[in-house]
């Protein structure tokens, strides 16, 4: 094994902490469910580096909304645009809110060069005016793979030395589930080990939180 972990691994650790089976399938499940939502959070509030895509292009063609996931745009991989990242030539396309979007077109009739874009969901991504066949530069963030509990250390979408943090954040969530009641200090512990990677360099875009689709 190298300096990550494999779910497999990370299940192990879950279970020894939790003084539970690690070959019962409900703590499997369980315990799997708790890592996805840990290396989701970790997805939503920071920019990690190994999850940038740079530079990627797509083409519009007269969309009001785009589904960025589907084949044709990046496909699966695709998690959230990065705010200030987004160009039509030289021209940058600013973040706006969807309540901007429904305020002033809400049938999505205005047609021109985008000025102004809008992620809602990972599968609903929207410029502003409508425009076709303009080329859409932008750097995005790929959304981490969901883990199962067959998972491979090499699959894992963030670097191995982020593992144990995808570990310990399955942990205090499974401490909560089963009782524990120190999981908030443990919560609190993990919430600073992921923070101190970043410092307060969140990420900044609308909305705060991509909906999941896995």
């Amino acid at each position: 094994m190298g300096l990550g972990l494999s779910v497999d691994n990370m299940i192990d650790e879950y279970a020894d902490v939790l003084n539970l089976d690690p070959d019962d399938g409900d703590i499997q499940t369980a315990a799997v469910r708790h890592f996805n939502a840990a290396q989701r959070w970790m997805f939503n509030k920071y920019e990690w580096p190994e999850l940038i895509e740079s530079d990627q292009t797509f083409t519009t063609d007269g969309s009001a909304s785009y589904d960025l996931t589907a084949v044709g745009y990046f496909g699966s991989s695709f998690g959230r645009v990065r705010d200030k990242s987004i160009r039509i030539g030289n021209n940058n396309v600013y973040s706006n809110t969807k309540s901007y979007f429904d305020e002033v077109d809400p049938d999505g009739s205005s047609t021109g060069t985008s000025l102004y874009y809008c992620q809602v969901s990972r599968t609903d991504f929207r410029l502003w005016p409508v425009s076709s066949g303009d080329t859409v530069k932008l750097d995005y963030l790929a959304y981490p793979t969901v883990l199962t509990s067959t998972t491979t250390e090499a699959s894992i979408s963030f670097e191995a030395t982020r593992h144990e943090l995808i570990c310990d954040g399955g942990i205090w969530r499974g401490m909560r589930k089963y009782g524990f009641t120190e999981w908030r200090d443990e919560r609190k512990e993990w919430f600073k080990q992921v923070k101190d990677i970043f410092g307060n360099s969140r990420v900044h875009f609308y909305p705060k939180k991509i909906i999941p689709s896995w």
